[in-house]
């Protein structure tokens, strides 16, 4: 079971930063699309994960005899890998699913949200990139392979430029408030 999570998460969490910093960067080319632009972000996410389904299915023997250690200490992943999915599910739970989904970032016109400062975004900014860090983090603990320590470490710059990014993309759309926001409340942790 360790292993299949494991190797899901070096297909599932990969792209995801990638992906959403593409979509960022070419936010207007996504915008004269509108809602038509889902298709084309279904697909693209379809196909990184084949590759990377593909790419990992044909080295898997590999990717797991790279082992850093083994022990029960290991479980000891758990709580990062916890804490992100309960983070998930309390950011989840704050944003509706138009916020979840884009469309006011895609759509403005018929989908404007004011800026979401409520609940866990009170306290962090990026609550669902510390969410994926974290999982990220209780896997490559929990599985002890090296291969999943690696995509730790490229996920925290990587997920450090995407909320670069979207922050530039947070200003254009919310001027002020946005800044002041920023001020206040903490990337990724709080702000004591």
């Amino acid at each position: 079971m360790i292993y299949f999570l494991a190797l899901f998460a070096l297909v599932f969490y990969t792209s995801i930063p990638l992906i959403l910093i593409v979509i960022h960067k070419t936010l207007p080319w996504w915008r004269g699309l509108g809602t038509k632009s889902y298709p084309i972000f279904i697909l693209s996410f379809f196909i990184s994960f084949v590759i990377l389904f593909s790419a990992v299915l044909s080295y898997q023997d590999s990717i797991l005899s790279w082992r850093l250690y083994e022990g029960s200490w290991a479980w000891l992943g758990l709580f990062p890998l916890l804490g992100g999915i309960l983070l998930g599910i309390i950011t989840v739970r704050t944003l509706s699913l138009k916020v979840l989904f884009g469309l006011p970032e895609i759509d403005s016109a018929h989908y404007s949200t004011d800026l979401i400062t409520k609940g866990i975004y009170r306290t962090i900014r990026h609550p669902r990139y510390l969410e994926f860090i974290l999982e990220v983090l209780g896997i490559a603990i929990l599985s002890g392979l090296v291969w999943n320590f690696i995509l730790f470490i490229y996920m925290v710059p990587a997920v450090w430029c995407l909320s670069v990014v979207e922050e530039r993309e947070l200003v254009q759309r919310f001027g002020q408030s946005y800044i002041e926001y920023r001020k206040r409340v903490g990337r990724f942790f709080p702000k004591f």
